[in-house]
């Protein structure tokens, strides 16, 4: 068939140009193969949008609403992060919390040569400022602010994710110092997030005035190719050791009788959980094992497919493309349709898990790398325009090689008919070649240091699979992992209280109060909580003492109970000497403060173990509760005592046994 003057699209103006009418933006093509660009008054924003996207390169050559949603997703994580920090950690490891940190870091100061030597094994800021409790705040502030100018105001500046991840950093070195609280496998994979999402943004963007966000926007070029197949790699390897623990380690994966379990054992329960748990075992529960398992272990692979992030445009732009049956292009557009499955069934598939349970910031963590899937034509036209991926950079390629223009749907005729300076170009070509000589470098790097990682996702040398491991200070790559071994049973920590009373012959008795978690299970009549992504630490850290044997957990995990009931005991603390008061249930605390206040100190604790098992399903639970009945979420039966009652020696200040 013959193609007519009218099929061709360069023919639509009188100078052979790609211009449309009642458009605002049309190309018209110049002499010299250069692009320029004219305005008119009449413009229809959808129909103006249609024929973009028929003119300039496909959306699914381009990433800019990825770059946007991961960059912005990540902000929340940063900043809930922070906010978890600025109210619980002065609890746990201020000077006054649970398990302070200050002397530790002064003692690392101390034994350090230099504060650079220090800093390459111990990553933290705190090395050239003093560690303590006002500088942990001002650090836990800085990092709310900047993640808030990163969510709202759009801020894409290597410089202020920088500055995210090291402050991000200076709280995980802290927490890890003596403590158990930040021994968790989500601190690495959002330092590692981090750390990759400095390179996806724009390395010559400072940072832009609030006020010209959209102008800031429509100078985005590209992501890196290179960054975005890094960001896969990390969501390859967060699935595929998550699929191959579950296989190496706990027996009930390979029988598929895991689920049966754990949405019952599961650290935090939400009220969705009591659904998941009472669904038939078979074919449910049975087989969810096997839809758990196909996605980690048998389709993680699909991320890694090689994608292009082509801008050519020929000279038949769409028309051309759709006539294009060579082998590369089919080979091309078969990967890309098999990264985006990837992306979607790895994202979903987190979604139905953060549906189950409360799980900190993993599943939403997790979720981030797999953006990196999804090219700007998987997502609706209203984030593609909230992005800037409609209004991206046009690059034109002719005879001699390719020559770039910036062009936005907002461009004047005056600004888009100026011909780009020769000392312009120059420096444009000369940034490119950086940018490029930098991805490649952290390509290298990236390679080089997943290595071991691979090794132990292999098993190679004999070596046993690690779960949640890093090889190196920095944390640039490591390995991940959840629930290897999945809990039959709930047992429960219970932490009671007495004050001295005697009851009517005049013999000591005691009164035993229970106090309350923010979400763990305790009262058996309290609804459980949606919490996640927010991580509340003591909740998490009591769970570990459930697995038996109890007593190892409690002494060499989760010592900091000792701590918890010393301070709860102890009648010499002040007001302001609590702090970890705001670890506890918001009405346990106020009336411990009451107490206290009052001059009211409990004289007895004890810790108990008890059998939690979910009384009913949510659908069974849910009537009585819309006619205002009391119901009972959990059932339980006592199983031991962990800590006996015990009083703190006033001579000693440590806890003894109770007469």
């Amino acid at each position: 068939m013959t193609k007519t003057e009218d099929d061709d699209p360069r023919s639509r103006s009188n100078n052979g140009g790609l211009e449309k009418k009642g458009s605002k933006a049309a190309i018209v093509a110049s002499s010299d193969n250069k692009a320029k660009y004219s305005t008119s008054a009449g413009y229809d924003k959808d129909n103006d949008d249609d024929s973009i996207l028929e003119r300039y390169p496909p959306l699914s050559s381009s990433y800019h609403v990825s770059r946007w949603a991961i960059l912005r997703l990540l902000g929340c994580m940063y900043f809930i992060a922070f906010l978890g920090a600025y109210f619980q950690n002065p609890g746990l490891m201020g000077s006054k919390g649970l398990q302070p940190t200050d002397a530790v870091f002064d003692s690392l100061k101390h034994d350090s040569k230099s504060s650079w030597e220090g800093f390459q094994e111990y990553p933290s800021i705190f090395w050239w400022i003093d560690h303590n409790d006002a500088n942990m705040e001002r650090v836990y502030l800085a990092g709310m602010t900047i993640s808030a100018l990163v969510v709202m105001f759009e801020q894409d500046s290597m410089l202020l994710q920088f500055l995210l991840w090291i402050l991000y950093f200076s709280v995980v070195t802290t927490g890890q110092l003596g403590t158990s609280f930040y021994s968790y496998g989500w601190e690495s994979q959002l330092l590692e997030t981090g750390f990759l999402a400095i390179f996806l943004c724009d390395p010559w963007t400072a940072i832009s005035p609030i006020t010209s966000k959209n102008e800031a926007k429509s100078k985005r070029t590209q992501p890196s190719m290179i960054v975005l197949w890094l960001f896969r790699w990390l969501c390859f390897r967060i699935s595929i050791g998550a699929g191959l623990i579950k296989i190496r380690g706990d027996s009930c994966w390979t029988q598929k009788t895991c689920l049966y379990y754990h949405f019952e054992t599961q650290p935090i329960p939400s009220p969705l959980s009591f659904i998941f748990h009472f669904l038939p075992r078979y074919p449910y529960l049975h087989h969810a094992v096997d839809l758990d398992l196909f996605v980690q272990v048998y389709t993680s692979w699909m991320v890694l497919c090689p994608t292009l992030c082509d801008h050519r445009v020929n000279k038949d732009s769409a028309q051309g493309r759709k006539n294009d049956s060579s082998i590369y292009t089919m080979l091309s557009r078969l990967s890309l349709y098999v990264v985006r499955i990837g992306g979607f069934v790895q994202g979903g598939f987190m979604v139905n898990i953060l549906l189950s349970g409360n799980f900190a910031s993993l599943n939403h963590l997790t979720i981030i790398p797999s953006l990196a899937c999804l090219d700007d034509a998987c997502w609706s036209r209203f984030l593609q325009r909230r992005s800037g991926a409609l209004e991206a950079t046009v690059i034109t390629m002719d005879g001699q090689g390719v020559s770039s223009i910036a062009k936005t749907l907002n461009t004047t005729v005056e600004e888009s008919s100026k011909e780009p300076s020769k000392s312009r170009s120059e420096q444009s070509w000369f940034h490119g070649v950086l940018d490029q000589g930098a991805y490649i470098v952290l390509l290298l790097l990236i390679g080089y240091l997943s290595m071991p990682v691979v090794a132990n996702l292999l098993q190679l040398g004999g070596q046993h699979q690690q779960m949640n491991a890093s090889f190196g200070s920095f944390r640039l790559v490591n390995t991940y992992g959840a629930f290897g071994s999945v809990g039959k049973t709930r047992y429960e920590p219970i932490v009671s209280i007495a004050y001295s009373s005697t009851n009517s012959t005049g013999q000591q008795e005691y009164g035993w109060i229970e106090l309350e978690f923010p979400c763990k299970p305790g009262n058996l009549a309290r609804r459980p909580c949606f919490c996640a992504p927010y991580h509340y630490r003591l909740d998490w850290n009591i769970w570990f003492i459930g697995f038996k044997p109890h007593d190892r957990m409690l002494y060499q995990r989760e010592s900091w109970l000792f701590s918890l009931i010393s301070k709860l005991l102890d009648y010499d603390l002040g007001k302001d000497d609590r702090p970890w008061l705001d670890l506890l249930d918001s009405s346990t605390a106020y009336w411990l403060r009451s107490n206290y206040s009052q001059s009211n100190v409990p004289v007895y604790a004890k810790v108990d173990i008890y059998h939690y098992k979910m009384s009913q399903s949510l659908w069974q639970l849910v009537p009585a509760l819309l006619v205002g009945e009391d119901v009972f979420w959990w059932n339980r039966t006592f199983e031991q005592s962990l800590i006996p009652p015990v009083i703190l020696d006033p001579q000693s200040n440590r806890l003894a046994r109770a007469a």
